[in-house]
């Protein structure tokens, strides 16, 4: 192995949920809404550092996911992203309702998005801070976060982001 070639990277950007869309979800007129799943999007892009967003899906008890052949992508926050070397797991996150809905309800001022932060955990796995930001034109009010929990791959192992996500 030649010690002096750098490790291949990944480009995770930081990404943006609209308010709108969220709300969309929330107030969707079939009852069971009870999580949101964002996996791994991997757009068309020209850009060699090949940078990897997330798509969500609205999943409901019954019948299943709302979205299963168009999920929502996450749109790319200004030029942020976290560049991270191997070994990663690349594993889907989830966001129970009651935790999107504590992010919004948090500070009764208007929000514009949720902005999903990548971060990795001691196993490896890529994770996201999200976090309800407000909307311009409203000074001051507090931000609240949540941290979308990596889904479990089998193994039994707690998979948790380090801090572990109490949700």
């Amino acid at each position: 192995m030649n010690l002096e070639t750098p490790l291949q990277t990944l480009k995770f950007l930081w990404l943006k949920w609209p308010i709108n869309q969220v709300e969309y979800w929330l107030n969707y007129p079939t009852p069971g809404l009870d999580y949101f799943l964002f996996d791994f999007h991997f757009p068309a892009t020209t850009d060699p550092a090949k940078p990897l967003g997330l798509c969500a899906f609205a999943h409901n008890t019954t019948p299943g996911y709302f979205n299963p052949y168009n999920p929502e992508v996450l749109l790319p926050y200004e030029s942020n992203a976290l560049l991270l070397s191997g070994p990663l797991k690349l594993t889907s996150n989830t966001l129970s309702v009651a935790a999107v809905q504590s992010l919004l309800q948090a500070d009764p001022s208007p929000k514009e998005y949720l902005l999903f932060t990548p971060n990795v955990n001691a196993d490896h796995q890529v994770y996201y801070t999200v976090t309800a930001e407000p909307a311009m034109n409203v000074k001051g009010g507090s931000v609240k976060t949540k941290d979308a929990t990596p889904l479990t791959g089998g193994g039994g192992t707690d998979t948790n982001p380090s801090p572990p996500a109490t949700l």
